[in-house]
């Protein structure tokens, strides 16, 4: 277990919706290991920074099986707040569409907010079924709103909790701890060893940090071979074009 961070201050008070019931699970792409993280305009890639509710969505957007993504993809939405020519609307649509993503009972979305840790657990877990489980796996979820959503993820193993036994469900999520939860969802996982020297390389993502691997593993499009420990090995970094 990594050191636990700093608490975030507090946060307003958020109307958690009655969510949709979705007709089928929706289908994520865990075959072709494609990017689904971008860098910034400055260069960076800020693993430690958050990621906002549009962002989450996005990345979602481009991990969905393209046949799926194909029959299901929209741009027609009922949230107030997100305009449709916003650069994330397809992607709020679409996922709102099947259930993936939700809003808030006063009819918007807040695109541009930071998510929490436990917003994140939920998505996750709308891809697959709950997992039943018999008590909290974390001291501080008891009553929680996402409380069925976070014992599921984490005994599918997607999530973690820190050295205190807790999970701060309504600490801001980072973008490492974000791909760290995809990755765990996508069964995407490699080595130092195994990334090839022509990866992408961040200033920000040095590679003694915790996160490196993880990230690595969403900002480049590979073509690999699964070892018998479960882990990758890569053989080549492609280009798709992709639908971002």
């Amino acid at each position: 277990d990594r050191p636990s961070r700093p608490d975030r201050p507090s946060k307003p008070i958020v109307v958690v919706p009655v969510e949709p019931v979705p007709k089928d699970l929706p289908k994520l792409n865990k075959k072709d290991h494609m990017q689904y993280i971008q860098g910034y305009p400055d260069g960076t890639v800020k693993p430690e920074g958050y990621i906002t509710r549009d962002e989450v969505a996005a990345v979602f957007y481009r991990l969905l099986d393209p046949e799926y993504r194909d029959r299901i993809r929209t741009q027609k939405h009922e949230f107030s707040d997100v305009a449709s020519a916003r650069w994330s609307n397809k992607h709020i649509a679409t996922l709102a569409k099947v259930g993936i993503v939700i809003g808030y009972t006063d009819g918007t979305f807040k695109p541009g907010n930071y998510i929490t840790r436990a917003e994140v657990a939920t998505i996750a877990s709308r891809f697959d079924k709950l997992s039943p489980f018999e008590s909290d796996k974390f001291s501080d979820i008891a009553g929680h709103w996402a409380n069925k959503y976070i014992n599921s993820a984490e005994k599918q193993g997607w999530i973690k909790g820190y050295s205190d036994g807790t999970f701060k469900p309504d600490q801001y999520i980072t973008r490492a701890e974000f791909v760290t939860l995809v990755n765990n969802v996508l069964e995407r996982r490699v080595k130092i060893g195994d990334i090839l020297p022509d990866a992408r390389q961040f200033p920000d993502l040095p590679k003694n940090e915790w996160y490196y691997e993880a990230m690595q593993e969403s900002i480049n499009s590979h073509h690999y071979i699964r070892l018998e420990n479960g882990y990758e090995e890569w053989l080549e970094i492609y280009y798709p074009d992709l639908d971002m």
